[in-house]
């Protein structure tokens, strides 16, 4: 991942952190206008794009987890992961464009489909589920996704 879009997507989680673009261009624990660049006026915009930058600068936040969605390392079949999902793009005060990723759940369902039994008729019917973009995803839009272990449910 390159500088440029590190900025870009520091800048779009520090709008998101503090909704700058839906304000309306004041700092309202100090009165002042905010200024072009946020940096200098916006101190809750300014604490998420910095701890944006610091979490995109560190190896073990995109180097080895986030993985591209349409790249050859993807997760088993079935196995759900959790998933960036290009969202939509989004206008700031100042016109510019950035785009929002919303986070979710996704897993590449099996291309083969599988057998459903009806309860009532005792029928079996074939389903093939629709896939999406170059991975095979559930859902479209997937841009990347991310190797953790999910926590699982206390059985009480």
């Amino acid at each position: 991942m390159n500088k440029e879009l590190k900025e870009k997507i520091a800048v779009n989680a520090a709008n998101e952190w503090c909704r700058c673009f839906k304000c309306d261009g004041r700092v309202n624990a100090t009165g002042c206008t905010c200024e072009k660049d946020k940096r200098l006026t916006c101190h809750k915009w300014y604490d998420g794009y910095r701890t944006a930058v610091l979490a995109l600068e560190d190896d073990r936040v995109l180097g080895s987890l986030w993985k591209p969605a349409d790249g050859d390392d993807l997760p088993e079949i079935d196995r759900e992961v959790i998933v960036l999902i290009k969202d939509s793009v989004q206008r700031n005060i100042h016109a510019k464009e950035y785009l929002i990723y919303r986070i979710g759940f996704g897993h590449r369902p099996n291309p083969d489909g599988w057998d459903g039994k009806n309860i009532d008729t005792d029928e079996v019917t074939h389903y093939t589920p629709k896939l999406y973009d170059k991975g095979g995803w559930n859902a479209p839009n997937i841009a990347y996704w991310l190797d953790i272990e999910l926590p699982k449910e206390i059985e009480l």
